[in-house]
C-alpha cells in the first residue's frame, strides 16, 4: 500500500487551474523529485502533500502515522545554519 496517494487533484487560483486531474503515488523506499518552471504548481503540490493546503477537488490519502515535512523556499532571517544543518535538525 502506498505511503501517500493523491488522486485526481484539482487546484485553481483564479480562473485558470494550476493542477488539473493530478495523480501521484509514493511507495515505501521511493524517492521523488519535482521539476518544473516557476508557477507550474510544485510548491502548491507540496503544500497539499504536507497538509498546509487542501485541493479544490480530488483525494489525498496518507498512511496512518506518516510524517511529512518540507523545507520552505524562503528561509527565515533568524536561521544562520547551512541548508544541510537545517534539514537534519
Amino acid at each position: 500500500m502506498a505511503l501517500l496517494s493523491l488522486q485526481n487533484i484539482h487546484k485553481a487560483f483564479g480562473a485558470a487551474p494550476l493542477l488539473n486531474d493530478a495523480t501521484l503515488q509514493v511507495e515505501r523506499g521511493e524517492r521523488i523529485c519535482l521539476v518544473g518552471r516557476n508557477g507550474e504548481g510544485k510548491s502548491t503540490l507540496l503544500k497539499m502533500v504536507n497538509g498546509d493546503l487542501e485541493p479544490d477537488a480530488g483525494e489525498i490519502i496518507r498512511q496512518p502515522g506518516l510524517k511529512v515535512s518540507r523545507l520552505r523556499q524562503n528561509v527565515p532571517d533568524h536561521i544562520s545554519c547551512t541548508i544541510e544543518e537545517l534539514v537534519f535538525q
